[in-house]
């Protein structure tokens, strides 16, 4: 679907999608989280008859996430529940639950968190995940400014091997942020939040989208041309060129467009050259630079062709920084 412009009439802020901030380390006030949305179930609740519901873990536009357990096993939990206050087209919301639920069915990578269970009925949809104990890039962003180039490698290198994965099975994550890019003690990297992902060639909106719903092209802030235009007509190159807008952020401390509304933004990445990551952080590795550079290039064609191609050239980066 076309977005019209400038006077593009875009579901955006920068958490479109959920922001999972599944971290124990910092979990949600509960007395805030009631407040913030009242139609919750209490914590303690049991869903689906073996998942009771622990704490509040994260908020987002149209979900809220719950960290459990199951009843009998000692297995950690995260529970997206469609928000039934604060989203203002429910069927939409759970649309993009059951999207999620159905690709995950499909892919299997360790840097994805694995589905256990889903409900789409009822009085609480949801879908059941591994609980990631971690941070998200977004939050690393926040406190750093300018996030280590190794550290940013590191991650990159494994979220590459995620898309790879995806890309494989003909997926398009479209909502590459760094909200959705989870780091975890370890050091593992995990993307997450799949309900916008759709097949490459596709013309429906998500996997199993509902006709009637209204377009949610991703996030504006790192949103490849191409997908502002056609959120359904987009390939891998779409997710290489979010991506990039997501290492520009974490590298520079800031995002590649600034506008005063989303439509601005959105022509921005459109029309308008980034300035070389080097030019906001200037003792920046020239070689992770062009990189970034090159995953941003306006035109599909001129982005890495593929997974392997970008993997390899940031193990040059990697090998460059040692």
């Amino acid at each position: 679907m076309q977005v019209a412009l400038p006077n593009a009439d875009v579901d955006d802020d920068l958490a479109a999608t959920l922001i999972a901030c599944q971290n124990s380390a910092t979990p949600v006030d509960s007395r805030q989280a009631n407040e913030a949305d009242p139609s919750m179930p209490d914590i303690g609740t049991v869903l689906l008859h073996r998942w009771r519901l622990q704490a509040w873990a994260g908020l987002g536009t149209a979900s809220v996430v719950f960290r459990g357990q199951h009843l009998e096993l000692p297995l950690p939990v995260a529970i997206k529940i469609v928000s039934r206050q604060h989203y203002r087209d429910r069927e939409t919301a759970v649309g993009h639950l059951r999207n999620e639920a159905h690709v995950l069915t499909r892919l299997r990578h360790p840097n994805i968190a694995r589905l256990w269970d889903f409900q789409e009925e009822g009085e609480f949809p949801c879908l059941v995940t591994d609980f990631i104990d971690g941070t998200t890039l977004r939050q690393l962003i926040r406190v750093d400014g300018r996030v280590e180039p190794r550290r940013i490698v590191r991650m990159a290198l494994q979220i590459a091997d995620v898309l790879a994965e995806s890309w494989r099975e003909g997926f398009v994550h479209r909502d590459i942020k760094p909200e959705n890019i989870v780091l975890c003690v370890d050091g593992t990297a995990k993307l997450i939040d799949f309900g916008l992902a759709t097949m490459m060639g596709s013309e429906n909106l998500g996997v199993h989208a509902i006709a009637s719903s209204p377009p949610r092209v991703g996030t504006v802030a790192y949103l490849a041309p191409e997908q502002a235009r056609n959120s359904a007509a987009v390939d891998q190159r779409a997710d290489m060129y979010s991506f990039g807008a997501t290492l520009y952020h974490a590298v520079t401390g800031r995002l590649p467009f600034a506008g005063n509304n989303a439509a601005q933004v959105i022509l921005r990445h459109i029309e308008d050259v980034p300035a070389p990551p080097t030019a906001f952080a200037p003792n920046l590795n020239a070689t992770l630079s062009a990189v970034i550079l090159r995953m941003m290039a306006k035109s599909p064609k001129d982005r890495f062709a593929n997974a392997s191609e970008f993997r390899s050239a940031l193990e040059d980066v990697q090998e460059s920084l040692r």
